[in-house]
């Protein structure tokens, strides 16, 4: 006989009913009980670690490709348009700019999620994991992010960086570097 997974039914309005409920009564029983209900209200909230380390990387990786997304397809693009000195010019403010609290904790947040769902991962047995589906796609996820984003940037984008800002942008040096290299390996 195989087992079958049911799901208790709420009606929106016996959803609404539980939750109202907790409200007055100062608990979260509403919340947490169409949080338990995948088919109804708030299934998409996180149970577990697993789960909410899963759906941060979601949101964190999803923001981190739209950043490499719009300088790739358009803002280096247009500063390879324009003159090697505003190139360069606005290349050194974005590079100073970008270094901000909100940019940092996105960009850092992706890495530190990365290393904490791996180390989740190690922890469970494969009996546990076999109940997740999605832990394949969260590792291989974590390693991309880890690899490809993380360690590239330290590794390629922030010397490249620094030696940009180092130079002086009406410089032939500045300009050869900017054409020949920065341009062409971002």
């Amino acid at each position: 006989m195989t087992p079958t997974t049911t799901y208790s039914t709420y009606t929106e309005s016996d959803a609404l009913q539980v939750q109202m409920q907790g409200a007055v009564e100062g608990t979260s029983t509403g919340l947490a009980l169409m949080a338990a209900d995948p088919l109804n209200g708030w299934g998409w909230v996180p149970t577990n670690l697993l789960d909410g380390l899963l759906l941060a990387g979601s949101i964190l990786y999803g923001m981190n490709a739209g950043i490499f997304f719009i300088f790739s397809v358009c803002i280096m693009p247009s500063l390879g348009s324009i003159s090697n000195e505003g190139g360069i010019k606005t290349m050194q403010v974005i590079n100073d700019v970008i270094q901000n609290a909100w940019f940092l904790a996105v960009w850092g947040g992706g890495f530190f999620q990365g290393v904490a769902l791996l180390a989740v991962l190690l922890r469970r047995n494969q009996r546990k994991l076999s109940k997740c589906i999605y832990w394949k796609y969260g590792l291989i996820s974590a390693l991309c992010y880890i690899g490809g984003c993380t360690f590239v940037t330290i590794l390629a984008n922030v010397p490249r960086n620094d030696a940009l800002a180092a130079m002086d942008a009406g410089s032939s040096e500045a300009a050869s570097y900017w054409r020949e290299e920065y341009l062409t390996k971002w």
